[in-house]
């Protein structure tokens, strides 16, 4: 059986059990409008009955059938309330609503995708707000080889082992490793977790990045020997490369 197979049938044995499971959004966030749902047009966006169309933030369906059919099922035709973390932004590039959706019995939708294992967690720089509550859900269905989970190629990719990364060029993907060094070169930094930064993969963070992780209390300079978990589009720079904006897209991992 096909991981696509095993995803939909995942949903249709799991989903009314998965769908009243979960965390509710947390407290802080900012109320945007509320309505009810008419169509599910993908994994990730909804038409509202007053016609208005909205992205769900923080998440990315790399499964976009089966991901959209598990949206249907947690949210068409439910009453919602649309809202926003604190300095997100709430429009995207193609003029449409960016929310998180609360149903009306408070489940978080995103939160239920995510635990399911139809989605991953997909931060922005200036969407990402939950990212701590919405990698926690992630990391359930990670943990229990829910849905996408189930298939080794949506696992961490492992930084040091150059077999790891021969298809990943183009696609979005996690790998773990440990920093062997970090170093500063004219308007970049950059996190090598191999000997050889010609061919290995590398982390490169633009200088004008760097004050988020100021603002985060983080310096990358100093993460040799960090064992991490990065997350991004991968990039054939010199190796795979990976270029992060933002602090959501790494997590500290182990000690």
């Amino acid at each position: 059986m096909s991981i696509l197979s095993r995803c939909a049938l995942l949903i249709l044995l799991l989903l009314p059990f998965r769908a009243a499971a979960g965390a509710e959004i947390p407290g802080g966030t900012i109320r945007m409008g509320e309505g009810t749902v008419a169509e599910v047009l993908d994994g990730t966006t909804v038409r509202m009955e007053d016609g208005s169309i909205v992205r769900l933030a923080g998440l990315r369906t790399p499964l976009a059938d089966v991901a959209r059919e598990a949206l249907a099922g947690l949210a068409l035709g439910r009453a919602v309330e649309l809202r926003r973390a604190k300095r997100d932004r709430d429009w995207d590039r193609h003029g449409r609503t960016v929310a998180h959706l609360v149903r009306e019995d408070g489940l978080w939708i995103q939160d239920a995708l995510l635990r399911q294992g139809m989605a991953q967690h997909y931060s922005q720089s200036d969407i990402n707000g939950l990212s701590a509550e919405l990698s926690e859900a992630e990391r359930a269905a990670r943990s229990a080889k829910r849905g996408l989970w189930a298939d080794p190629a949506f696992q961490p990719r492992d930084a040091k082992l150059e077999a790891a990364w021969t298809d990943a060029i183009g696609g979005y993907h996690l790998a773990v490793g440990t920093v062997l060094a970090a170093e500063r070169r004219r308007e970049r930094l950059y996190l090598n977790f191999g000997t050889d930064w010609r061919r290995d993969f590398t982390v490169e963070i633009a200088t004008r990045d760097l004050r988020r992780f100021a603002g985060a209390g983080l310096d990358p300079l100093t993460w040799q020997g960090k064992r991490l978990e990065v997350r991004g589009w991968v990039e054939s720079y010199n190796g795979p490369l990976i270029r992060v904006t933002h602090p959501q897209q790494i997590e500290f991992v182990g000690d």
